[in-house]
């Protein structure tokens, strides 16, 4: 796997299907010891948050925290059919 960078916080974009003018965005945090993400549905033009999805703490690894926070954006998508 790529190696991840750095710098916190970080920002990852998933495509929201059939959806062209929404973007979901993952944005991580290091903590001390862990991690923790914030998961939002935005605009694709201005960034504004269209829904807050929800935030996930005390993940213990980087690609754990990418991993669940993306399992969690599909079984939001999927529960609110976007």
């Amino acid at each position: 796997m790529k190696e991840l960078r750095n710098e916190f916080p970080k920002d990852y974009f998933v495509d929201v299907p059939g959806q062209e003018y929404l973007v979901a965005r993952i944005t991580m945090h290091k903590m001390k010891t862990d991690y923790m993400v914030e998961m939002d549905i935005i605009l694709k033009d201005s960034s504004k948050i269209w829904s807050h999805v929800g935030s996930l703490y005390k993940l213990p690894d980087e690609t754990e925290a990418l991993d669940r926070s993306v399992q969690y954006l599909a079984d939001y998508m999927k529960s609110k059919r976007l």
